[in-house]
């Protein structure tokens, strides 16, 4: 992957309109997500090394390694909009036991629930 095709990437996200629902907070932590994922993404280096630290996880910790509590919510709607619901249903609950405060359950769970739908979606896309 290109620089060039990380910056267009991370400019066609930036245009896409975020889910309704999220706190202010929350499209910060989305767009700051965004920033840092991009940052890393446009340097051979940095992917790099990231891609290596992959290598040894699997699952939802290589989805989501060392996200900040407070930046969780903007993971997960990132997350549910490339179509990781399933991550997104099992982070969030976990993430629901930890004490984050109201907006922050509040925002996890708007994810979940969007999560859920799409894969309410799929399963009904997949009956005969």
């Amino acid at each position: 992957m290109s620089s060039r095709s990380v910056a267009r990437a991370y400019e066609e996200r930036l245009a896409s309109p975020p889910p309704e629902g999220l706190s202010p907070d929350a499209l910060a932590a989305r767009l700051e997500v965004m920033r840092v994922a991009a940052a890393v993404l446009s340097d051979p280096g940095s992917r790099d090394l990231y891609g290596r630290s992959l290598k040894g996880a699997n699952g939802r910790e290589a989805l989501l390694q060392d996200v900040p509590l407070p930046v969780l919510p903007g993971a997960l709607s990132l997350l549910q909009e490339c179509g990781e619901a399933e991550a997104v249903v099992s982070v969030g609950t976990e993430a629901l036991r930890q004490r984050g405060g109201r907006a922050f359950a509040s925002d996890v769970a708007v994810c979940m629930a969007l999560a859920r739908c799409d894969l309410g979606r799929d399963a009904m896309a997949r009956r005969p």
